[in-house]
Order: C-alpha cells, then structure tokens, then sequence
C-alpha cells in the first residue's frame, strides 16, 4: 500500500495466469484536505537557494511573484500596480489545482510574500482555459488585524476568514504595468493507458480495449492551440461479427469498424481557439480531425451572466466521417449539427441540468435532457436521454438514446495535486439516433464549472491565506 487509499496487488491464478491490480478508494462526498504540494525556497531566498534563472531580477516583487507562481502550479500572464488605491491585480491561471479554491489560496499566498507592505488590496483576475472567469478581491489589511493582538468590534468574538474576500465579476487588466513574455510556439507532451468499454452485446457481454494514449498540445500564440492524440493498441478483443442494422444513417452504429480496422490510429489533431467576449460571453472555435469518426469545423459560444443560476449557449458544427482505418481518409457522409442550450445551476445537491434542441448526427431533430451532480472533490455522475423525429420503428432497439456520465478525479487518488480526471459515457446499446459530438456539443458549461460563482462561493474560506 503505498498510500493509504491505494493498493497494488500481484497474483499467481490457477497454476496459469498472472495477475496485476491496481486499485483505490475515493470518498466521492467529502471535500478533500488540502496537499501541500512540493517544499521549494521561495524566490525571496538568495538566488543560490532559490535556483532562480539570471535573468529575473529578484528584487522586482512581479518576477518573485512569477518565480514561485509556476513552481506552485500558476500561470501568472500580467498585473498592474495602482500606487495611490494601493491595489494590484493580477491575472492568474490555474494549471495543476483540482479545486480553483486552493489555486486561489496558494496564489494569495505567494502574494502575500512578496508584495510590498504598503499595497492593501489584492485582485486576482482568474483565467481557466484561456476563458475570463470571476475575480477574487483580498483585503490584506483585514488579515493583517485578525493576526494582532487587537479584534475591530464589528468581528465580534471572532474573526471570520472569507470577510477579508469577495467573489466578483469577470474583468480584464486594462493598462498591465508588468506582463510576462511567455515564448510562443511551445509543447507539452503526454502518455497515459487508456481503455474503451462495450457493454450489452448479447454475443459479447464486455468487450474492451487497452491502449496507450499519447497526446500533444503545441501552444503556438495566446489562446490558439494545436491538439494532437494518438492510440497504440496494446490489447483489443471487438470484432465485426455482429453487423450494424440500423435503418436510418449509420453515425455510430459502425463503431465496432473503426475499434478493429483502426485499432492504433489517429483520435484527434485538431487548432482551437478559445477567448471571452466581454465579461459574459465565452467561446471556442476548432477545426481539424476532432474526433474518432469525424473530422469538421464548428465553434460554440455561451452566455454566462455573473452570479445567477443560468445560461445560455449556441453550437454549430460542419462534419465528415471519417474512414475506418482512422488515418486522413474521409467517407462520403457529410452533415450539420447545431444546438441551442438552456443551462440552470439548481440549489439542490450541486445538480446541474442541460437542455440542448436542435439537429443531430443523422440529421434527425429533437433534443436531450441531462442531469448531473458534481461534488465538491470534482467526482460527478450524471444521467441523459435524447427523444428526436426519428421513428421508434425506425431506431431499433432501445427506442431513443440514453445513457450514464462519469467523471473521476484522479486528484484523489494521487499524491500531488492534479486536474486529471477520467470521463466516460456508458450507454446500452450504441444506435444512430439522437447522437452528437459529446466533446464539442454544448461543452462550455460543464468545462467552466470549477469557476462558477456558487462553486467558488461554497469555498470561500478555503481561499483565504
């Protein structure tokens, strides 16, 4: 047990057969402590210590600031000083923190450090996948009382954290003062195993597929990127035997032909562009191969007012399926997909609810209902049905499309702080009705979810430094 909450475990079957586990427990309910993360000298120590590159001038509070920021998992992209409100703002993006909240709380922290005394006022302008989110506003002098001697009468017996922190709306540094000059064009790179899963054939009850996936992302200016993901087969038990009899156009239902005669391929390779307009209004545009079977062009954008339950979104998409083989080779079919989305954040378990109407996969019209609940450790579970124009006669077996949604943390599971979580959608039966483009089909909402107002309200004492 290398950690309390993870097992690894070998074994010897049956005289034949080796086997291999790995497996952990996740307390999907509880909101997790906060991990220290990795000790390092902060960049006020002497540059000996510090490992500062030459080329920062320590004795400038943005480029310690900066320093310690990207070591502690942020991104720091600009900040402006206004001397006679004794304000700073700073505009910071969260890269490893599973909850914003520790994100915010680690930022204020390294703030804190290293700006000088006489600044009272602390915003940081959060950005979450190149998107505006809500501003979090730290009065310094506030804590700096709590820590005296002295209690100012209005805190009563006590003080409590989150008054020193408001939640605001999302804004733009106008005028930066110090902007950090990040070099463009640059690359992550990234390998994982993943596994695909069928479930319900009645001819193979669970058929599956082990692949390791290796994955690219070059960054090559502000808020444009070119994503890359391959799949190498490592093992693969899916066959052809049972032929799709779909009487309306086979979107999906092929599925099994692109799982044997593209075993390895190319999953995506794809340019986005993703950006704000104003404080309410996000969106994203793509094109390129975006997924398994189809290659296209779209965008989606939304409207996301500050502080209330609702929202509003617009997909539109240009398709081509692609071949089995999952190379550049493109089929005959082509279609237009778009919806409209109704989003509500309702007070009751962290449930949020969608509602998306308009033209799916195989032309047919209709709209889909879904429902999930996210829990404050990022674990979600959720539930969709679709019901369109397309004839239950028509549809087959299952008579409309239906299915369950995952979502698990692996932060929760590690020892660091990570992001990461596996997603995946479990339907029982793969037919061709009521089917899109699950990561580029009113997606916006439940990608921006860790920055929404009542989720970073439901933490707002965990930000405090």
């Amino acid at each position: 047990r290398p950690q309390s909450n993870l097992t690894l475990a070998a074994s010897w079957l049956h005289g034949s057969s080796f086997g291999l586990r790995l497996s952990s427990t996740l307390d999907t309910k509880s909101t997790p402590n906060r991990k220290k993360g990795r000790a390092f000298y902060s960049a006020s120590e002497p540059r000996s210590l510090s490992g500062a590159p030459e080329n920062l001038d320590l004795d400038a509070w943005y480029d310690r600031i900066l320093y310690d920021a990207e070591r502690s998992g942020l991104r720091l992209n600009k900040a402006a000083i206004d001397e006679e409100k004794a304000v700073v703002e700073l505009e910071v993006e969260n890269t490893r923190y599973a909850l914003t909240a520790d994100a915010v709380h680690k930022a204020l922290s390294v703030a804190e450090v290293h700006l000088p005394g006489r600044i009272k006022t602390v915003e940081l302008v959060l950005r979450e996948e190149d998107h505006l989110a809500p501003t979090i506003r730290y009065q310094r002098h506030q804590r700096a009382a709590k820590n005296s001697l002295m209690q100012l009468p209005r805190w009563g017996g006590g003080f409590d954290p989150s008054e020193s922190l408001e939640i605001g709306p999302n804004k733009r540094i106008g005028s930066p003062s110090n902007l950090t000059a990040y070099q463009y064009p640059f690359i992550n790179f990234g390998a994982d195993l993943s596994s695909r899963m069928q479930l319900m054939d009645p001819d193979a009850p669970l058929a599956k597929q082990l692949y390791a996936k290796l994955s690219a992302r070059v960054s090559l200016a502000p808020h444009l990127n070119l994503w890359g993901v391959y799949g190498q087969d490592i093992y693969n038990d899916f066959t052809t035997d049972r032929v799709s009899n779909s009487r309306i156009q086979k979107v999906r239902s092929d599925v099994n032909r692109y799982l044997t005669e593209g075993e390895s391929g190319l999953d995506q390779l794809f340019l986005e562009y993703r950006n704000s307009l104003g404080k309410s209004f996000h969106y994203r545009t793509y094109a390129g191969i975006l997924e398994s079977m189809y290659s296209g062009i779209g965008g989606e954008i939304l409207y996301e007012p500050f502080a209330r339950r609702w929202a509003l979104g617009l997909t539109l998409n240009g398709l081509q399926q692609r071949g089995f083989e999952k190379n550049f080779e493109l089929l005959d079919y082509s279609t237009v997909t778009g919806f409209v989305s109704l989003y509500y954040a309702s007070p009751w378990y962290n449930v949020d609810i969608a509602i998306h109407a308009g033209r799916y996969l195989a032309r047919d019209k209709g709209a889909t209902l879904e429902a999930r609940r996210t829990f404050d450790n990022g674990f979600s579970i959720g539930g969709f049905f679709t019901r369109t124009d397309v004839p239950t006669e028509l549809f087959g077996e299952g008579s409309f499309d239906k299915g369950l949604y995952f979502k698990i943390p692996f932060n929760g599971l590690l020892p660091g702080n990570s992001k990461s979580a596996y997603a995946f959608i479990m339907r029982p039966l793969e037919r061709d009705g009521g089917r899109r483009l699950e990561d580029f089909s009113g997606s916006l909402w439940f990608a921006r979810r860790n920055v929404r107002y009542d989720a970073l309200a439901n933490n707002r004492t965990r930000m405090v430094p």
